[in-house]
């Protein structure tokens, strides 16, 4: 009785303990992501189905562009990035977006603020929160 019981606590434990470790924390450790110093670097703007979201204006400290049809931007790590995000849908109120690495994985721990209240850091699944009222637009900028 007592193994019963003792195992299910020490597997009980060991479950929380994996639930603790982070996968990767882009503030931690950009290279986990693919991000590397010195070199132009992609990461992709994505909705909430995983397509791409193309022609998304930008503008980071080493230039500026539009997303490509797959939602791929370029940056060098310590950019600043602003992303001028206008309403793309009219059936919700919110399109949720993500930043996603070049293998699809959501990318956690990127500072962002945008200027309509959405302001924290991108959760593990790359999700950030902007505000998308139909017809509107939002700026945000991430701390790459």
């Amino acid at each position: 009785m007592w193994r019963t019981i003792v195992s299910g606590v020490l597997l009980l434990f060991s479950m929380n303990a994996c639930n603790l470790v982070a996968v990767g924390d882009y503030s931690n450790d950009p290279s986990y992501f693919g991000v590397y110093e010195n070199r132009l670097n992609l990461f992709y703007l994505e909705d909430a189905h995983g397509h791409g979201v193309a022609n998304v204006h930008y503008v980071c400290d080493s230039g500026e562009g539009y997303t490509e049809p797959d939602g791929a931007f370029y940056f060098y790590l310590g950019d600043s990035c602003t992303f001028d995000l206008i309403a793309r849908i009219v059936d919700s109120r919110y399109d949720r977006l993500f930043l996603r690495d070049r293998y699809g994985d959501g990318v956690p721990g990127v500072s962002y603020i945008c200027e309509n209240g959405g302001e924290g850091v991108t959760d593990n699944a790359g999700y950030f929160y902007y505000q998308n009222l139909i017809g509107g637009e939002d700026i945000c900028t991430f701390s790459l």
